[in-house]
């Protein structure tokens, strides 16, 4: 939470990276809603330039299936957010589409 307030992104990834992904869901469970914005906004910009993308996708998921009920009740402010990360996830599906059939 700490980094989020710093709004220091190498942090950001740093402290995300570190998080074994047996641990991700106990994170997403304990994040306070005031941080759950910043993180999908994180896990968004991360998606298009990381090479961890199974990693990020677990990420995005268990935050989505945790928090999802409350991300529905602010679902106006929230629908930027979410298409944002929604573009970023179709984008990576696509460039990770064409490098198999370019190796097949």
């Amino acid at each position: 939470m700490l980094c989020f307030r710093l709004n220091e992104v190498n942090l950001i990834q740093h402290v995300v990276e570190s998080i074994p992904v047996s641990q991700v869901n106990i994170v997403c469970q304990g994040l306070a809603n005031v941080y759950i914005r910043k993180l999908l906004a994180f896990l968004a910009s991360e998606l298009e330039r990381t090479r961890h993308v199974e990693f990020y996708l677990c990420w995005c998921e268990t935050l989505l299936l945790e928090h999802g009920p409350s991300l529905k009740v602010q679902s106006s402010s929230m629908m930027a957010l979410l298409r944002t990360l929604q573009k970023s996830i179709t984008k990576r599906r696509e460039d990770l589409s064409k490098l198999y059939v370019l190796h097949f």
